[in-house]
């Protein structure tokens, strides 16, 4: 959710920035306070590498205390992830 501290109302755009912009969307682009934003990322169609972007996300108020705000978003695709499971050691209480 984007909001402020200040019980305040305002309004905000958000622009996502990324070399390649079709791994990553946001969605919607703009709201009103207390409004939330959904980014999906689609990794799909990228080569094996590290992908990076922000979200600039702009309060239509600029009197507001850190009324822009850049978020880095980072995306690495790997060739396989691999899962390791540790033993479940389970000992009884002495008798």
């Amino acid at each position: 959710r984007i909001g402020s501290t200040a019980p305040v109302t305002f309004r905000w755009t958000v622009t996502p920035t990324a070399a390649d912009p079709t791994w990553l969307e946001v969605q919607p682009l703009q709201g009103s306070s207390g409004e939330s934003v959904t980014v999906t990322i689609t990794p799909a169609h990228l080569e094996l590498g590290t992908y990076s972007a922000s979200l600039k996300i702009v309060a239509d108020d600029p009197t507001l205390v850190n009324y822009e705000q850049s978020i880095p978003v980072s995306l690495q695709v790997v060739e396989q992830v691999h899962t390791a499971y540790l033993p479940l050691i389970v000992s009884a209480p002495p008798r």
